[in-house]
């Protein structure tokens, strides 16, 4: 199955002066209606609290932590594992 990737910034875009990476959650869609819907419900600019914004499934920084989390049982300091309102949790 096909999966679609976005990524909310709880204080609007932000990164990591040290590593560069995004500070976000990570949410996983079974369609790419769900995410751009998930994503249009966000505000406006995407440096307000709570800006969405998709992530490509090749991103480089989202699959170096997506393989960082699935060598620690799912769980990592840079992903908040957060269900979306469609109730699914990345894994």
């Amino acid at each position: 199955m096909k999966y679609y990737y976005g990524i909310e910034y709880p204080a609007g875009l932000a990164a990591d002066a040290n590593t560069g990476n995004r500070y976000g959650t990570y949410y996983r869609f079974e369609s790419r209606e769900d995410r751009d819907e998930w994503i249009d419900d966000g505000p406006d600019s995407i440096h307000d609290s709570g800006a969405r914004e998709l992530i490509p499934a090749a991103d480089q920084e989202f699959r170096s932590t997506r393989r960082k989390s699935e060598m620690y049982s799912k769980r990592c300091n840079d992903i908040a594992w957060i269900p979306t309102e469609r109730g699914e949790f990345l894994t």
